[in-house]
C-alpha cells in the first residue's frame, strides 16, 4: 500500500467502525429490557469498544491527514 493510501483507508475504516456500533447499538436497544442481562451486558461491552476504536482511528487519521 501506498503512503498516499493511508489516510482513505483510515477513512474507510472509521466509517465501517461506525456501522458496526450503530448495529451494536440498535440490537442493544431491542435486548436491553429483556431477560438475558449477560446478552447485553456483552453488547455494552461491544459498543464502548467500537467507540473507543472509532476514537482511536479517527484520532490516527487525523494525524495522517495533517501531516500529509
Amino acid at each position: 500500500m501506498s503512503e498516499n493510501a493511508v489516510p482513505g483507508v483510515l477513512f474507510g475504516l472509521v466509517r465501517t467502525l461506525r456501522d458496526i456500533d450503530e448495529r451494536v447499538m440498535n440490537v442493544r436497544n431491542l435486548v436491553h429490557s429483556g431477560p438475558d442481562p449477560d446478552l447485553d451486558t456483552a453488547l455494552l461491552v461491544m459498543e464502548r469498544a467500537a467507540h473507543e476504536a472509532t476514537a482511536q482511528i479517527e484520532d490516527a487519521h487525523r494525524e495522517v491527514a495533517r501531516d500529509a
